[in-house]
């Protein structure tokens, strides 16, 4: 059903008008007619005619499972085998049919008035294999203690969906473009060729390394080597390191006149790189669809359209370099941490437009640029009270994140403007990601916006694409904030969690499309009059004034 649509439909159908039509136009639901000769579909439709000309309803059924093996080897009591299998798989099937004579068929351009609708039943399968070796020793004599641990990973994941449209056979349709009449169904029938397998793997080869020395000094290593199907041959394997160093100062001798005040107290420090590889599948080879809209076929021939691809695509790469302090008071009743950290990401994975005549359309994936965060995190925790029955426990974090793109193309270009981020929203070096693109406001003496009304940026004495600027403000915001409170009387609890952001824009669309400039910009005098003032009209809808 149509629930949401016409919910939203009820709110402003005309209250004036009837349910139902007693000349039976449109299965007897009153809808808006023909205007000017034409099907109005602009107008708000009957809510009652979209809940029950239509019968749309789908059924999913998914399955999960997971089992884990963990073998003690005989005569190594240190060493560990593991192995994890895991599943999930869910097929859906649904239907959507609309009654033929609804204003809903009316409404569609191949099929105007009939009866029509499709059927669909897609599959998706994770399957998942995980095998590590682990072995871990506590060595007394020279006061240390080691866990290293070797593995391997498999994931497989797949998809396909099968859609076929339905009309009923009303009229001859055995010349319209895909369709086929089908003589047990009493259907005309297009398969939408989609039945067209999707999947990717994702292989990984791991190890780590923990080593502990007098309970203060600690060691950890890891590194992976991950290799996706996302990739081309070449760049398929990606090599992934980290390592963090620990301090304990706590556990120092000099340290145990403090214990009972300061009851923990540790230095960290980090490095490491992870990778990313979060794309479509099949975007670094040719792939090709089928053409089943009339604008992309020719003389009534299906077609094999060629798409976008990127063969050089790799592994987008973060390195991420850390230093924290965590600390703890009173017998740790009062505890937190502050942390300094820094992120380098190259090898962007983003939608770009491509260059006129380098590829069979317009946008595809590829890797461009740079990009680098910084910020400071902390946190802190603490039991305000804690009695028999009686506990409230309380935590407070804060992060300030500063993110800026510094790279964009491969060589430096001073008139590079960027990559387009949404209608309003670009990427710029020295910028934050998505920050918006926009015209500048022109403001009264008393700070009030004029409307339609702009600043001409490069004075050519018009306002056009050229005029919209970067205004340096983003979505992401600077500041994160979190609160949280607990409460536990005997077996009773009750908790709850506040959060906040500072430093981020929103563009108000709504306002923005309420604007007395775009509700009466289609009315040919107001046009006229206001663009004469400044220039095209259209732009008010991507104004700075919005941002905010």
């Amino acid at each position: 059903m149509q629930i949401p649509i016409a919910v939203g439909a009820a709110a402003f159908f005309d209250p004036t008008k009837p349910i139902y039509d007693e000349e039976n136009r449109y299965n007897g639901y009153w809808n808006w007619g023909i205007v000017q000769g034409a099907q109005a579909d602009l107008a708000t439709q009957n809510p009652l005619s979209l809940l029950y000309d239509r019968n749309n309803h789908g059924t999913t059924k998914r399955s999960l499972g997971n089992i884990q093996l963990d073998y003690k080897i005989h005569g190594l009591e240190d060493l560990h085998a593991n192995l994890n299998l895991g599943y999930d798989v869910a097929k859906t099937t649904g239907r959507n049919f609309v009654n033929s004579n609804s204003v809903q068929s009316s409404l569609d351009k191949t099929f105007t008035g009939l009866g029509q609708g499709n059927t669909w039943n897609n599959l998706r399968r994770n399957h998942l294999l995980d095998f590590y070796m682990n072995y871990a020793k506590n060595i007394e004599s020279i006061k240390s203690n080691f866990d290293i641990m070797a593995g391997y990973s498999w994931q497989h994941f797949y998809y396909a969906n099968h859609d076929i449209t339905y009309s009923n056979p009303t009229e001859d349709l055995g010349a319209k473009e895909g369709y086929t009449y089908d003589e047990n169904e009493r259907h005309y029938i297009r398969d939408d060729h989609r039945r067209i397998p999707y999947e990717n793997y994702l292989i990984s080869f791991f190890g780590r390394l923990n080593y502990n020395f007098m309970d203060r000094y600690l060691l950890t290593a890891t590194l992976r080597r991950d290799g996706s199907s996302r990739f081309s041959a070449n760049n398929r394997w990606g090599l992934f390191p980290s390592a963090a160093l620990a301090w304990t100062i706590s556990n120092e001798p000099f340290m145990k006149a403090t214990e009972n005040v300061l009851s923990k107290l540790k230095l960290r420090l980090g490095y490491g790189v992870t990778g990313q590889q979060e794309i479509g599948d099949y975007q670094y080879i040719t792939s090709y669809s089928f053409s089943t809209n009339p604008n992309t076929t020719y003389l009534g021939t299906t077609l094999l359209k060629p798409n976008g691809y990127s063969p050089d695509l790799k592994w987008e790469q973060t390195t991420t370099y850390n230093v924290a302090i965590d600390f703890g008071f009173l017998n740790n009743r009062i505890n937190g941490s502050i942390e300094y950290y820094q992120k380098h990401t190259k090898d962007l994975l983003n939608t770009i437009s491509a260059a006129t005549g380098t590829n069979f359309i317009n946008l595809i994936t590829a890797n461009v640029g740079k990009m680098k965060n910084k910020g400071v995190e902390a946190n802190v925790n603490a039991i305000a009270i804690q009695s028999k029955d009686f506990t409230w426990e309380v935590g407070y974090n804060i992060t300030w994140n500063d993110s800026k793109i510094t790279k964009l193309t491969t060589t430096f270009n001073p008139d590079y403007q960027g990559i387009d981020a949404g209608t309003n929203q670009k990427h710029q070096v020295g910028e934050m990601p998505g920050t918006f693109y926009l015209y500048q406001q022109v403001y009264d003496e008393n700070g009030k916006p004029i409307q339609n009304a702009f600043v001409d940026r490069n004075n050519d004495g018009q306002i056009t694409e050229a005029d919209r600027y970067l205004t340096h403000k983003s979505p992401m915001a600077k500041v994160y904030m979190g609160f949280s409170s607990q409460f536990s009387y005997k077996k009773w609890d009750l908790g709850f969690n506040l959060r906040a952001n500072f430093g981020n824009y929103v563009y108000n669309g709504v306002a923005s499309g309420n604007s007395t400039s775009n509700n009466y910009g289609g009315k040919g005098f107001i046009l006229k009059s206001a663009s004469n003032l400044n220039g095209n009209l259209n732009c008010s809808k991507e104004l700075e004034h919005y941002a905010s």
